[in-house]
């Protein structure tokens, strides 16, 4: 057998990111999106200038924003998520949202839209955002599932 190499790249394509404000009783005040499946990048500057970023996918965009404005289980990573939100609002940050629904893969120099429906499809492209936003210059990557 011999050795292979596969060259893969990812694009990505962000909508323009959106200001996330608390608004009263707890709960945030996040920017509308549609019911389609993909991938949430919020953005956190913190007033000391710390800039944190935490990268999500959904089937269900809405539903996991809504989620994430009134979490219901309280050690949920959406949960965890608003708190760290609720925390940098509250510091006089900024925290926006910005969605991806379209993201494209190369595999050998043959482009494919990515199937955002396909949970296996999700987490490549969320790999890749998370990749990218270390290079793009976040000093802290929120990751609340990662083991290390």
């Amino acid at each position: 057998m011999t050795d292979t190499t596969s060259n893969v790249a990812v694009a990505i394509t962000w909508s323009a990111a959106q200001n996330v404000s608390a608004g009263l009783g707890g709960g945030l005040l996040l920017p509308k999106v549609q019911s389609l499946p993909g991938l949430y990048r919020v953005w956190l500057g913190e007033e000391s200038g710390t800039t944190w970023i935490h990268v999500g996918e959904s089937v269900d965009l809405a539903r996991a924003l809504a989620q994430l404005a009134r979490p219901v289980a309280p050690a949920s990573v959406a949960a965890r998520l608003a708190a760290r939100i609720q925390d940098t609002l509250s510091g006089s940050g900024m925290v926006s949202i910005a969605t991806a629904t379209t993201v494209v893969a190369e595999v050998d120099g043959s482009p494919a839209t990515v199937d955002l429906v396909r949970g296996a499809d999700r987490r490549l492209a969320l790999s890749a955002a998370l990749v990218a936003a270390r290079f793009d210059g976040a000093d802290r990557i929120l990751d609340f599932e990662a083991a290390d």
